[in-house]
C-alpha cells in the first residue's frame, strides 16, 4: 500500500519498496516486444540502391536519358543517397512518419485483415489463444496490492496503489500496445509508458491536489495487448476481449466496496478502444479519458455511457492513424476532433506518444481532476 507521502517518479523509474520474493513470482522470462512508445518501423523503401538516370538535351529539346559509356547501364547511386520517403527527420536526428508512409502501412495491413475477414479467421484467435477470465483475488507479494497475476502468453497482471477498501475516487488505468509483464514496472528504453510508474504518477497528483480525499489507482493490465503494429493492432479484436474483461473486472471492484466510489477510465493508445467499447454497457464508469487514441470503438461520444474526455500531443504520430472502421478493421472516429463530441483538453507539454503521465505537466494534472471530479477546473480546447 502507498502511505500519503508517496511522491511522483519522473522518467519511468519503479517506485521503491522491497521487491517480491522469488518464491512468489512464477519463473517466466518473456520476449521483449517492442514497447508501446517506441518508433513503429514504417513500410516504404529501407535502403535499397536508387536508379539515377542523368539527363542530356534530347533531339527535339527535351531531355533523354544518359547511359554510362561501354555499360548500357543506368548509374546507380550510393544507398545513402536513397531518400527513405517513410520518415520525416527533425532537427536533432528523431523522426515521425510521414502521411504517404501511414497511407502505405493502411494498405499494407488493411488488405490481409479484410482477406481474414472474408475467411473467419479475424480476431484474437488469429494471432493467439484468447485467455480465459482472470481470478481477482488479493495478494500481497513483497508489500504490492496483487488483484491477478497470469503469466499465459505475454502475460496478464493487476495492481492497487493505494486504500482500495475506502477510496471514495477510483482511477482504472488501461495501458496500450506493446505492455507486458516484463515491463509492467521498469522499461529504461521507454519510462513514459511504465504502467505502474504512470499510476504511482497519477495517484501523487490527485493527493497533491486534495490530501482530504481517498483514491486508489488501480493499473489494470487485464487483457494481452497487441505487442507490435500489425494486424491485431488495427483490428478489433483484442479490444473487443480486453473490453469484456474489464466491464467484468470493474464491476467485481464495485461489489467488493461498502460504497459506490466514482470511477474513472484512464486509457492510453490501443487501451482506449479497449475502454471505449467498456463504457458501450451503462454502469461501467462515470468517466473515460482517452489519451493518444487511434479510435474508441465507435463513431461519436452519444455512444458511450460515461463522460468522455481526450487529448493528444501536438507532435504524437498516432494522430496519423486513419480514423475508419470497417467491419473488425479500425477503431473509429478522431476522439479529439470537434464532431465527436468527446471534452477536448490540451496536451500541453506533453511530447510524441510517451509523456502524458509526466509529472507537472498539463495532461497528468487535468487527468487528476477528472478522476477527483473536478470538472470545472479542467480547461477545454474551443472547437
Amino acid at each position: 500500500m502507498i502511505g500519503e507521502g508517496a511522491t511522483a517518479v519522473s522518467r519511468g523509474r519503479a517506485p521503491s519498496g522491497p521487491a517480491p520474493s522469488m518464491a512468489s513470482v512464477p519463473r517466466w522470462a518473456p520476449a521483449r516486444p517492442p514497447a508501446c512508445g517506441a518508433r513503429p518501423r514504417w513500410p516504404g523503401k529501407q535502403g535499397g540502391p536508387t536508379v539515377v538516370a542523368e539527363t542530356a538535351p534530347g533531339p527535339r529539346g527535351g531531355t533523354a536519358r544518359r547511359r554510362n559509356a561501354g555499360s548500357g547501364r543506368a548509374k546507380v547511386a550510393p544507398r545513402s543517397q536513397g531518400r527513405n520517403h517513410s520518415q520525416d527527420r527533425r532537427p536533432g536526428g528523431s523522426t515521425l512518419p510521414s502521411v504517404p508512409a501511414m497511407a502505405r502501412l493502411t494498405r499494407t495491413l488493411a488488405v490481409p485483415a479484410l482477406l481474414a475477414t472474408m475467411l473467419g479467421t479475424a480476431g484474437p484467435a488469429a494471432a493467439e489463444a484468447v485467455p480465459g477470465p482472470l481470478d481477482y483475488t488479493a495478494a500481497t507479494p513483497g508489500g504490492r496490492q496483487l488483484l491477478a497475476e497470469d503469466p499465459a502468453g505475454s502475460g496478464r497482471i493487476v495492481e492497487v496503489l493505494g486504500d482500495l477498501a475506502t477510496a471514495e475516487h477510483v482511477a482504472v488505468i488501461v495501458p496500450g500496445s506493446g505492455q507486458h509483464l516484463g515491463n509492467f514496472r521498469s522499461n529504461p528504453e521507454h519510462p513514459g509508458t511504465v504502467p505502474v510508474t504512470n499510476g504511482v504518477n497519477l495517484l501523487a497528483e490527485t493527493r497533491r491536489q486534495r490530501q482530504d480525499t481517498r483514491v486508489a489507482v488501480i493499473v489494470w493490465l487485464g487483457y494481452l495487448p497487441p505487442q507490435s503494429l500489425n494486424l491485431s493492432a488495427v483490428t478489433s479484436g483484442l479490444a473487443r476481449e480486453g473490453a469484456a474483461e474489464l466491464v467484468r473486472f470493474v464491476s467485481f471492484v464495485r461489489a467488493q466496496l461498502p460504497a459506490d466510489p466514482h470511477v474513472t477510465l484512464v486509457c492510453h493508445s490501443y487501451g482506449t478502444a479497449v475502454g471505449g467499447r467498456a463504457v458501450l454497457r451503462a454502469g461501467v464508469a462515470d468517466d473515460v479519458v482517452a489519451l493518444a487514441s487511434p479510435g474508441m470503438g465507435v463513431d461519436s461520444a452519444d455512444q458511450l455511457h460515461a463522460r468522455v474526455w481526450a487529448t493528444r500531443a501536438a507532435d504524437d504520430w498516432i494522430r496519423f492513424v486513419p480514423h475508419v472502421r470497417l467491419g473488425p478493421i479500425g477503431h473509429g472516429a478522431d476522439p479529439v476532433a470537434p464532431g465527436f463530441g468527446a471534452r477536448v483538453f490540451a496536451a500541453t507539454g506533453a511530447r510524441g506518444h510517451e509523456e502524458y503521465y509526466e509529472p507537472g505537466g498539463a495532461v497528468l494534472t487535468n487527468t487528476a481532476r477528472i478522476v477527483l471530479g473536478d470538472y470545472d477546473d479542467v480547461p477545454l480546447v474551443a472547437s
